[in-house]
């Protein structure tokens, strides 16, 4: 199985523009998730960008790391991916948003196991979110996808990608997985300047590689209580 890990980002940001390449600890952000992503236990890592003028330099810079770039409609991401999808031949595919600096690689192979077991044809761990925010992860059956998206045809659909693939799917070929705890109103992406700072913080925070830290690790540094 040919599978994509696609990170979808764009310059653009209402809250934040230019947050996927801000520097942080030396660093554009957006480097922290595809160098956590580049240690998935398979999987091609790949970004999925606009085909807008400001994100020239998000294509530069996935260049710049050997990372695999494709480009598409700004508004319309459902059918970003679709081409990012059919451009490279994926099988499947890992949705994962390039605002999720602290993404933790694990649960991305936890939803590929599930995936290729077989008997489903989507993975989620945000149809209940007890997972913290910037920890989401969907994995699609690309047929189904390439099949649907041109009935994807309204702004939520377009703008985040897999909406329709939850009510058109039948429940019995999706797969849901949970934390085991409630962490889904935690944050740990990186939506405004406020939410840098506080990454920016834990990174200094950490003693070892960034990667090495999971979810749970950074709710702990968070002040959460954690157990096992």
């Amino acid at each position: 199985m040919h599978t994509g890990i696609i990170v979808q980002c764009r310059m653009s940001s209402s809250r934040f523009p230019g947050k996927v390449l801000h520097k942080v600890h030396g660093k554009p952000m957006l480097q922290y998730t595809l160098e956590r992503l580049t240690r998935c236990c398979g999987g091609m890592l790949v970004v999925s960008t606009s085909d807008r003028a400001e994100d020239e330099a998000v294509v530069r810079f996935c260049e710049s790391l050997e990372i695999p770039c494709h480009t598409g409609p700004l508004e319309n991401v459902a059918l970003r991916f679709a081409r990012t999808v059919d451009h490279f031949g994926f099988d499947s595919f890992v949705r994962i948003c390039g605002d999720s600096p602290l993404m933790d690689f694990r649960l991305v192979d936890r939803a590929m196991t599930i995936f290729e077991a077989g008997g489903v044809r989507m993975v989620s761990n945000v149809i209940r979110r007890t997972f913290p925010k910037g920890q989401s992860v969907e994995m699609l059956d690309a047929q189904f996808f390439l099949n649907h998206v041109d009935r994807m045809v309204s702004t939520a659909e377009q703008e985040h990608v897999t909406p329709y693939c939850y009510t058109h799917l039948p429940p019995s070929d999706i797969a849901s997985f949970e934390s085991g705890g409630e962490w889904g109103d935690v944050q740990q992406s990186v939506d405004t300047v406020d939410d840098m700072n506080s990454f920016g913080s834990l990174i200094a925070a950490m003693r070892r590689p960034h990667w090495e830290y999971g979810y749970a690790d950074i709710l702990a540094m968070q002040g959460y209580s954690v157990h096992a």
